[in-house]
């Protein structure tokens, strides 16, 4: 009986990180000389089926199949020993776009919406900022498909008698309706779903 201990292994390739338009295809590849190699992909550490070549395409990507790809290698020739590329972070991503406006009629001409992702413990993290265009109009580029809530804030040197909101019309976050960004390449909000209201003053 022969045991064999190896060195720590250089990975095979760099870990990456892409972001590519939902519905388009995305290949992913492993490049290792000699014969006889086994190839095998796993996406989030489960075994991707009938994927044992050394090119692997992502049909026509969204929320079922991004994430994190790894290549493993092996080859009965050398035994124990399992090679690996580093995490390709694939993810695919869509535009999201709307409308601020004051009490569902002007727009927000000066201001901020945030994109904020919901987190797996029950908050949110701010994803992205955007400041409105004079109309009021806002757009995300290149949103990974996920569960998000937007929060629009006008300027409060324009409007300081107004509040924030958060979609669909909500002023609290906890009452806020979740954005499911889904297998489609745009997403627009409805500009009566983001419209913030006049601040309420009660005195005692």
């Amino acid at each position: 009986f022969r045991s064999f201990n190896y060195a720590n292994q250089a990975l095979l390739s760099a870990a990456a990180t892409q972001l590519v338009d939902v519905g388009s295809d995305y290949k992913l590849k492993v490049l290792t000389p000699g014969n006889g190699n086994k190839i095998s992909w796993t996406r989030n550490g489960t075994a991707v089926p009938n994927a044992t070549d050394s090119v692997y395409t992502i049909k026509s990507i969204g929320r079922a199949n991004m994430g994190t790809y790894v290549a493993e290698v092996t080859n009965t020739s050398v035994p124990n020993l399992t090679l690996r590329t580093g995490n390709q972070n694939i993810f695919a991503t869509a535009t999201i776009s709307g409308k601020m406006t004051l009490d569902g009629t002007a727009p927000v001409s000066k201001g901020n919406v945030y994109l904020l992702k919901v987190t797996k413990v029950g908050g949110y993290d701010t994803t992205a900022l955007k400041a409105v265009n004079a109309d009021g109009t806002y757009v995300f580029l290149k949103t990974v498909l996920d569960d998000y809530v937007l929060q629009g804030k006008p300027d409060p040197a324009q409007t300081p008698d107004r509040l924030l909101a958060y979609y669909k019309n909500k002023l609290f976050w906890e009452e806020a309706d979740t954005i499911k960004l889904k297998d489609r390449k745009s997403t627009r909000l409805n500009s009566s779903h983001l419209v913030i209201s006049y601040a309420v003053f009660c005195l005692k």
